[in-house]
């Protein structure tokens, strides 16, 4: 995969994860969620490009537990298991 696109699916792992956090705002919990997961499925492609992101920079651990905490919180939460 070649730089341009790894820099692309960390924008859209930050945009996703923005907004989630305005679906939360609203009180769209099950929108919340799913943006949620498809962040943490970016940064699962991402983990499995390891060397690549070390060379730009790309802080893949850190996205990665980010991910997690935000669908974990979400559940703990029981915010995204009610109805929109």
């Amino acid at each position: 995969m070649n730089d341009y696109c790894m820099c692309h699916i960390l924008s859209y792992w930050e945009e996703l994860n923005a907004m989630a956090e305005e679906a939360l705002g609203r009180g769209a919990f099950t929108e919340a969620e799913a943006l949620y997961r498809e962040a943490l499925y970016r940064a699962e492609v991402l983990v499995f490009h390891k060397d690549k992101c070390t060379k730009l920079g790309i802080a893949i651990e850190e996205l990665y537990t980010i991910s997690h905490k935000h669908l974990q919180a979400c559940h703990t939460n029981n915010i995204c298991r009610k109805n929109n």
